[in-house]
C-alpha cells in the first residue's frame, strides 16, 4: 500500500530563515516553525537558568574563599598589634561580604526578572501553536488510512499509514485535546540506550522514566492536562478506559492495546471495531479523515 500524503498538509520550511524572522511573520506560520518558536523560547529559559546557578555558585564560591582566608590571615595576626590588624582585617571582611552579598542579591533579582520574563514567552509561544492549530483543523483535517489484517485464531492488528510531522501534532490534539511538547515526535526513533525498548516519552516538564509500562505511561499522561511529552507514538484512551498507543512502526503506526501493565498488539475483533469506530467518531465530527484501505 503506497504511502499518500495529503497536499493540504504539505509544507516546505526553508531551513535558512531565522525565528526572529519567523515571529514577526506570524501570518506565515507553518505549525513546524511556530514549535521552532516555542523550541527557541524554551532554550532560552534553560539558558538563563544554567548562567545564573554558575553565576552564582560562583560569587558563593568566591565568599567561602573570603571567609578562610579570612581565618587564616587571623592565625597569622602578630601579636604586637593585635586590635589594630584584626580591626582593618575585620573592616575588609565586613566590606567586601556586603560586596559580595549586593552582588548575589542583584543576580538573584535579575533571575526573576528573567525568569518571568521567560515564562510570559513560553506561554505566548505555546499559544501561538494552540491558535495555530486549531485554524488548521478548520481549513485542513488529518487523514487515517486505517487497515485491519485478520490473524490467526480470529485475531486482529490495525495499522495506519504513518502520518506526516504536521498529521501527527493534529491527530494528538484530535484524538486527545493535548498538544506533544516536540514537533517531529513520531518519527523521532532516537534512543538513549540501543539495548532497551524505544522510549515513549521524552524528559521534558519533568518525566524520569522514559521508558513507562502501560499503567505509569497513563499515569504520566493523567497528569499533564495540556502537553504531552510523547515520542515515537500516539496514545489514545479508549471507551473502557484502557489506553491504546498507535505506535510508529516504519511506514506504518501499530495499534497496541492495554492489558495491565503492557501493550499487546494482536487484538480481538471487538477491540478492533472499537478502535475503527472511536476514529470513525471524530470522522463525523469533522476532525479527521477515516479512510479504510487493503494491505
Amino acid at each position: 500500500m503506497a504511502r499518500r500524503t495529503p497536499a493540504d498538509l504539505r509544507h516546505d520550511t526553508p531551513v535558512d530563515v531565522p525565528v526572529s524572522a519567523i515571529r514577526r511573520s506570524v501570518g506565515l506560520q507553518t505549525i513546524e516553525w511556530s514549535y521552532r518558536a516555542w523550541e527557541e523560547a524554551r532554550a532560552a529559559q534553560k539558558s538563563a537558568e544554567s548562567t545564573w546557578l554558575t553565576e552564582r555558585a560562583q560569587l558563593e564560591s568566591e565568599g567561602a574563599l573570603l571567609l578562610g582566608s579570612v581565618r587564616a590571615a587571623g592565625d597569622l595576626v602578630s601579636a604586637e598589634e593585635p586590635s589594630i590588624r584584626l580591626a582593618a582585617l575585620q573592616t575588609f571582611v565586613d566590606e567586601t561580604r556586603a560586596k559580595i552579598a549586593a552582588a548575589i542579591d542583584g543576580l538573584d533579582q535579575k533571575r526573576r526578572v528573567d525568569e518571568a520574563l521567560h515564562t510570559q514567552q513560553i506561554a505566548e509561544a505555546q499559544q501561538t501553536i494552540e491558535g495555530h492549530l486549531e485554524r488548521q483543523l478548520g481549513v485542513v483535517r488529518p487523514r487515517w488510512e486505517v487497515a485491519v489484517r485478520r490473524q490467526a485464531d480470529d485475531r486482529r492488528i490495525v495499522h495506519v499509514l504513518r502520518l506526516s510531522d504536521d498529521e501527527a501534532v493534529l491527530s494528538l490534539l484530535v484524538l486527545n485535546e493535548r498538544i506533544p511538547s516536540r514537533y517531529a515526535f513520531l518519527g523521532d526513533d532516537s534512543t538513549d540506550d540501543v539495548c532497551a525498548g524505544p522510549p515513549m516519552l521524552y524528559p521534558d516538564d519533568g518525566v524520569q522514566d522514559v521508558r513507562p509500562d502501560a499503567i505509569e505511561l497513563g499515569r504520566a499522561l493523567d497528569a499533564r492536562p495540556k502537553i504531552w511529552p510523547v515520542k515515537g507514538m500516539i496514545p489514545m484512551r479508549l471507551s473502557d478506559g484502557r489506553w491504546l498507543v498507535w505506535r510508529s512502526r516504519g511506514v506504518v503506526m501499530e495499534a497496541e492495546v492495554q492489558e495491565a501493565a503492557a501493550f499487546r498488539n494482536l487484538l480481538t475483533a471487538a477491540e478492533s471495531e472499537t478502535i475503527v469506530g472511536q476514529l470513525l467518531k471524530f470522522h463525523l465530527l469533522g476532525r479527521l479523515t477515516l479512510e479504510l484501505v487493503r494491505e
